[in-house]
């Protein structure tokens, strides 16, 4: 279980488990990716709002890949909603991170309804999106309009990293180098 801490490796188109030194590295579930050598992938563990779930969060900034998580027994894909259209939603990120009870993406790639019902995918390379607090993957967590949101960095400077730092979320870009601070704010944290 992912509760006992095993490793997940990843190549361009499959998920691995490192089970037992004997067996090695067994392929984890069915989900399929199509990124090439340079579609890294970034993950991170979310623990939900019952404490004995855990979810394995991965992107790879390829918009056919979209949002993946790991429950422990399958591999769903998300396409999270953003606003009250249907067809605002957001395909993939360069990063994934947790941040005080929410998920957070980094870079993202998202499909923005234009004049008239003219649907467009941009990347919003300074964007930062993140969920509502507790559950990421209920169908409106990521709805800016409710208890989501979005930060856009004001750069038009790639996000290139996202470390976590004691209790500061460290952001790097090409040229400059971001910290994200708690505002104990529920509403804009």
């Amino acid at each position: 279980t992912l509760t006992d801490g095993y490793l997940v490796g990843f190549d361009t188109q499959f998920a691995y488990q490192f089970t037992t030194p004997a067996l090695g590295w067994q392929r984890l579930g069915t989900a399929v990716w199509t990124g090439t050598d340079s579609d890294f992938h970034s993950t991170v563990n979310f623990i939900s709002v019952q404490a004995y779930t855990f979810l394995l969060f991965v992107v790879n900034n390829v918009s056919a890949d979209g949002i993946k998580y790991w429950d422990n027994t399958a591999w769903t894909t998300i396409t999270p909603q953003y606003s009250a259209t249907a067809t605002d939603v957001i395909n993939t990120a360069q990063y994934v991170a947790v941040y005080k009870n929410r998920v957070l993406l980094f870079n993202t790639t998202e499909d923005v309804t234009t004049a008239g019902p003219v649907v467009t995918e941009r990347n919003f390379i300074d964007r930062i999106r993140y969920s509502a607090l507790n559950d990421p993957t209920s169908a409106n967590a990521w709805r800016q309009d409710l208890n989501a949101g979005r930060l856009d960095l004001g750069t038009r400077d790639p996000i290139i990293g996202v470390a976590l730092i004691q209790d500061r979320l460290i952001i790097s870009c090409n040229k400059s180098t971001w910290m994200l601070v708690d505002t104990g704010n529920p509403d804009l944290p």
